[in-house]
């Protein structure tokens, strides 16, 4: 029997229980679009229905369990929150306070995630960015970790997305300002609360550092930088 697209599967642990509930990504990137009167954009009818699905969204509690895979670790999203896919289309400019800005969603579960190839692209410019030399050589240094050993060990990784287990959805506005004498045309968008936590998880192949110090410099880089849009503004940082 086909599942319904808008509903993901929920078992419990230690339960004989299943049940389905609502596809956050479904809500996000179908529903919002669906029922809108595309012939008059700019319409109070568009702006309520956008901002019905807004509100659903932010009242969006989320708590679950996540199969452990490789070796990992749990930070907490700090700071303005988390913009995570901020480049994947969702903007309906003629719809007051329509949401301008995309969000990652892992395709199976329908939860936010932040993509393997963000964090292994985060970690790795951090490790290879020549103005940052002085940065690798003392968090190395302090580690206790070998750079050459390190960089074999890094090709044998495999990064895996990570998973939100708590946390929940705000709105916010930014206002950028194309021109200096022009006044800025806010943006509203999505973005992973303060507070939410997230699962990180890692496959090392090979081990010529010890697991646990790889983990700590991990964790470490993307505590320092953030990760994820606009952290040069407060976002993406994470405790």
């Amino acid at each position: 029997m086909r599942i319904d697209p808008r509903l993901i599967k929920k078992e419990h642990k230690n339960e004989n229980k299943i049940e389905y509930q609502e596809n956050i990504s479904w809500v996000f990137y179908v529903e919002y679009f669906q029922n809108l009167n595309y012939s008059n954009l700019s319409s109070k009818d568009n702006e309520k229905l956008v901002k019905n699905i807004t509100n659903k969204l932010k009242n969006k509690k989320i708590k679950r369990d996540i199969a452990l895979i490789g070796d990992n670790f749990t930070l907490k999203v700090d700071g303005m929150g988390l913009i995570a896919g901020s480049g994947y289309p969702h903007n309906i400019a003629k719809i007051k306070e329509s949401l301008q800005l995309g969000l990652s969603f892992d395709y199976t579960t329908g939860y936010p995630i932040i993509p393997a190839s963000s964090i292994k692209g985060v970690i790795s410019h951090i490790l290879n960015d020549k103005n940052k030399k002085d940065y690798k050589e003392y968090i190395l240094k302090e580690l206790k970790i070998d750079e050459n050993r390190l960089k074999e060990d890094f090709k044998n990784t495999i990064f895996l997305d990570a998973e939100i287990i708590v946390g929940g959805f705000d709105d916010e506005f930014i206002t950028p300002h194309s021109k200096i004498t022009k006044n800025p045309v806010p943006i509203k968008f999505l973005k992973i609360k303060k507070g939410s936590k997230f699962l990180f998880q890692f496959i090392f192949k090979t081990n010529f550092i010890d697991k646990n110090k790889k983990l700590n410099l991990f964790q470490t880089l993307i505590k320092d930088f953030g990760i994820g849009a606009k952290t040069n503004t407060g976002y993406g940082y994470f405790s």
